[in-house]
């Protein structure tokens, strides 16, 4: 059993802070690709509001690819895309005793 605790008040604000700067980018159409690293999980965990997020992806202008990293993806958000990948590793370094890295890992 995971035991997950309630996000901080401050770790809510950092990702509501940077769902409102990617939304904006998103709509402004200036950036052919956008990248959301693990906002699937904050979907997950309700970090953020999904329908808000949906709604920005349907109106994103046509030009701008948004994509999307993480696990578990929700299954509305999985019907809503284009492409799926599911990654699993092969071979991992963190098998052999490797730590995980700061800027690679997390």
């Amino acid at each position: 059993m995971v035991n997950l605790r309630a996000p901080a008040p401050e770790d809510l604000a950092l990702v509501r802070e940077a769902w409102d700067l990617a939304w904006q980018v998103i709509l402004a159409g200036a950036h052919a690709l956008v990248i959301l690293d693990e906002i699937n999980l904050a979907l997950t965990f309700n970090l953020l509001p999904r329908e808000e997020v949906f709604q920005v992806l349907r109106e994103r202008p046509p030009w701008v690819e948004v994509v999307l990293t993480g696990r578990q993806a929700p299954p509305e958000l999985v019907e809503m895309a284009d492409l799926v990948t599911e990654m699993r590793p092969v071979k991992h370094y963190y098998e052999a005793g490797v730590q995980a890295r700061r800027g690679i890992e997390w």
